[in-house]
């Protein structure tokens, strides 16, 4: 592509047929700097115009106005899969020019058909415009007095952005990353394919790959923002990034406590637990009930963790003898003693301890809900069992776990899960 400060290197791809002025017309509107004439073999020795004298023609003219051109002759103009062939091959010598010009005025309707077909499917890098010659006016014998040059800018590579964008908005963010690929590295592409992979990897849990890539796109959005083609994208990114940096920050700690074994602060590690949620939210969307419900135990889990941490209590090594009162705590948990009880604790377990340590009757308030997803979670085919989750079910259990990982974590208010709610209904 052009730097700036660059010319443009345009292509003028044209069809000629048995009428010279549309072509004239439109070589000299356009500021082409190389036009390619793609005239079909006459029909027969009697046709008259002959399409490969107005092909001659044509470059004579465009030749005075200083353009280099060159030719091309289709053997059978009425054979659609050569001449399919014939501009498949010319696209491939085309990736050096910033933008092409295609005028598919003139030549046979397989022609036309096959130039309009082969530039809206080939991904070729250029910017790529189509070009119709019309009459405008005419007169009473319906010939043409004036002539309109009538341009579409509806390419191949804007129509797969168009669905690209669709699929981000829609969760569908591996589809969104992969159909990226065949976008042309153009600086417009650019950014909704660093989106596209940036998204991807936060809805897979991999924060700390996807904020980076948040960080390096994330001036790039806020200048974007407004910009009806790139939809509400620009926002997420940003919002994604200024939310994402706490959310690294908070798995680099519990990373931290988890490898360590140690104890530290905790501040807006919960963070962790309302991005699963938000992650189960998107399920819902996508109709991945299970993964959804999955989801949901996980978040309660992180709080749960985050919990105990905030106690003093490491859940992946427990020091049972630093809990005031530890005996009656292993043996209501069902330990002879220290030596017989586990080193790290479980969902369950964690939940036992938090409400031994703060006396709160804890697991009074949370017992009925969490028992609903629990046992939706044990069923299922991604755990012990083989039971498919209804939309319903795996709806309550998000409504739920949002209620219990309030609960945990003594929260009255949780509504920063909406920073990390993308394409959140109302933005």
């Amino acid at each position: 592509m052009a730097l700036s400060g660059q010319k443009i290197k345009k292509a003028l791809v044209i069809t000629a047929g048995t009428t010279l002025d549309p072509i004239i017309e439109s070589i000299r509107k356009n500021d082409a700097n190389f036009v390619y004439l793609v005239y079909g073999r006459p029909l027969s020795p009697e046709q008259q115009p002959n399409p490969f004298d107005i092909a001659y023609k044509a470059k004579k003219e465009a030749e005075k106005l200083g353009k280099s051109v060159s030719t091309r002759e289709i053997d059978n103009p009425e054979d659609i899969d050569l001449c399919i062939s014939i501009f498949r091959k010319l696209t491939k010598e085309l990736s050096e020019f910033d933008e092409v010009i295609v005028n598919f005025t003139g030549g046979t309707k397989p022609m036309s058909a096959a130039a309009f077909y082969v530039f809206l499917t080939e991904m070729i890098p250029s910017e790529l415009v189509f070009e119709y010659v019309g009459g405008k006016v005419r007169d009473e014998h319906g010939r043409v007095t004036r002539m309109e040059v009538k341009k579409s800018y509806r390419t191949a590579s804007e129509e797969l952005f168009r669905k690209i964008i669709s699929y981000i908005q829609n969760f569908q963010f591996f589809l969104a990353k992969e159909l990226s690929k065949s976008l042309p590295e153009k600086s417009k592409y650019k950014f909704i394919k660093k989106a596209a992979e940036a998204f991807w990897l936060w809805d897979s849990f991999e924060y700390e790959k996807a904020i980076r890539i948040l960080n390096e796109i994330g001036e790039v959005a806020k200048a974007l923002i407004g910009e009806a083609a790139f939809n509400k994208i620009p926002e997420n990114v940003v919002k994604l990034r200024n939310t994402g940096n706490i959310v690294v920050r908070a798995l680099r700690k519990m990373r931290k406590y988890q490898i360590e074994k140690s104890i530290g602060d905790v501040k807006k590690c919960y963070t962790l637990s309302l991005d699963a949620i938000a992650n189960a939210e998107r399920r819902l969307k996508t109709h991945n009930y299970t993964e959804a419900v999955l989801r949901t135990y996980r978040a309660i889990e992180i709080a749960t963790q985050v919990k105990l941490l905030e106690k003093g209590i490491n859940p992946w090594k427990v020091n049972w003898s630093k809990i005031p009162n530890y005996q009656s705590l292993l043996a209501s948990l069902g330990y002879k003693d220290e030596e017989h009880a586990p080193e790290q604790l479980t969902l369950w377990n964690g939940l036992y301890v938090l409400d031994f340590v703060e006396s709160s009757k804890l697991m009074n308030k949370i017992h009925r809900d969490l028992q609903f997803i629990s046992q939706l979670r044990n069923s299922s085919a991604l755990e012990h069992g083989y039971s498919s989750v209804s939309k319903e079910n795996a709806e309550r259990a998000v409504e739920k776990s949002l209620k219990i990982v309030k609960t945990i974590l003594e929260l009255e208010d949780i509504s920063e899960i909406n920073n990390l709610r993308l394409f959140y209904p109302g933005e």
